[in-house]
Formats: C-alpha cells, structure tokens, sequence
C-alpha cells in the first residue's frame, strides 16, 4: 500500500536568508523592549518631579547652565520670581488632549536679572471656529511661581512655519523654538520652559505628561517584531518540507 512521510528539503540560500531575517526582527523586538524599560524609566523620573519642590528660587543663569549641561529631558523643579509680559503671549496650537484639539498658553516670565523663561500655563479647548482666540488676559505683576522645568516639546514631523501669525498678539506658534519665541519677543529667551505647577494661580488644565509616546507603543512594535520572526519560521518550515509517498507492502 501507498504510505507517506515528511522529508525535509533543504534550501541552503533560503534558510540562510530566512534565518538572518528572522535575527534581525528579534533584535528589533530585543531592541524596542529596551526602549520600553527606557520610557518606564522617564515617566517614573517625570511623575517623582512632579511631586518635587525646589528649596530656592533659580536665576536665569541657573537656568541656562541647567540647559546646557543636562541631557535629554530636564524635567527639574524649580522656584522663579518675576514679572508676566501679559500683553505679548503665545497660543500654541495643535495639542490635542483626550481626542479634543486645544491650545497650550506660552506666557513670558522676566527675572529679575532680565532673563525671560517661557512659562506655560496650560491647555485649552479649541474654540468653535480657528480664528477664535481663548481669553487668556493675566496681570502683569510681580509673581513667585513654581514648576517644572522642560525642553520645548518637538514635533514628530515638522509641517509650516512655527509661526502661525506675525501681527497682533496673541500669536499663534506650532511647536516654536526658544529662538523662535525671542525673535518674535526681539530679547533672548531661556532654552528651557516651565510647566506651571497645578498649584499655581492663573493657569488653566494641567495634567503634565511627557512629550513623548509611553512605553505601551514599544511594547506593541516588540510582539509586533517577534510575531513577524514566528510566521518566517513557520513559513520556511513549511516551504523546506515535502510529502513523499512510498509504495510497500503490509505482512
């Protein structure tokens, strides 16, 4: 009678390619896990300075250097003192939260030693129509503020001017730069911003999270990875194996 077994065929030039495809997306996935533990460990380091308080207030100076000598995110809590430019303010545009679009206010801060910190104050909901503006007049006094010092946030991928309008204020930016923000101010402006501490008088929502995607995202693009590299084992499996029917005879 006819019977059939499994033999493996052997294509040396397919299991080479296959097999260095396959390390190359688990080393993808080894990879995006430990970006994974990387975000984990950022968004842990930004919730504790949430919490933080700064034992005194910092200098412009202070500032700058803090600047210059940290890496990546600050995210540094810090106590400042000085005076709102409340008529030249900033609506930055295109901050959704929770599915709704909306606006973070940028309000200048002068120290007292002359240095201007960008201070935003929080997000609003986008009106009803775009060339509808938030009322967001403060009073230009003297004022001790605390909050968390961070880099301007960047854009995935940058699309127009970072200027959305040149005349009046307030003026609408799309993710703008410190350089961008002080030639618009026509003075130097610290590399740094400050999100204003949920505490804080004239402020609106301010659920501070970090500018970047959380590590859940890493965490879907490593099985994404390692599904990849188990359905090119399974497939070379399949394609290396053929049925081979043999004639015999039963005793």
């Amino acid at each position: 009678m006819l019977s059939a077994m499994l033999k493996w065929r052997l294509s040396p030039a397919m299991t080479l390619l296959a097999l260095m495809a396959m390390v190359t997306m688990i080393g993808l996935g080894l990879w995006q896990l430990e970006r994974a533990a990387q975000k984990e460990a950022l968004f842990e380091r930004f919730e504790q300075a949430l919490i933080g308080q700064s034992d005194r207030v910092r200098s412009g100076t202070e500032i700058k250097r803090l600047a210059e000598r940290a890496e990546g995110p600050v995210y540094e809590p810090v106590r400042v003192q000085g005076r709102y430019d409340a008529r030249r303010q900033f609506v930055m545009e295109n901050r959704p939260r929770d599915g709704q679009d909306g606006y973070e206010i940028l309000t200048p801060l002068r120290l007292a030693d002359g240095t201007i910190v960008i201070v935003n104050r929080g997000w609003l909901p986008r009106l009803r129509t775009r060339s509808e503006l938030p009322a967001i007049a403060l009073e230009s006094t003297q004022v001790e503020v605390s909050g968390l010092l961070s880099r301007f946030p960047r854009p995935g991928l940058r699309i127009g001017p970072s200027v959305m309008s040149e005349q009046g204020w307030p003026r609408r930016v799309n993710y703008p730069r410190a350089g961008d923000l002080a030639a618009e101010l026509d003075e130097p402006v610290a590399p740094l911003m400050l999100l204003l501490g949920p505490e804080e008088s004239q402020g609106y929502q301010r659920d501070w999270r970090p500018s970047v995607p959380g590590p859940m995202r890493h965490y879907g693009y490593a099985v994404q990875w390692f599904g990849m590299a188990l359905a090119l084992l399974v497939i070379c499996v399949v394609v290396n194996m053929r049925l081979v029917r043999e004639t015999g005879e039963r005793k």
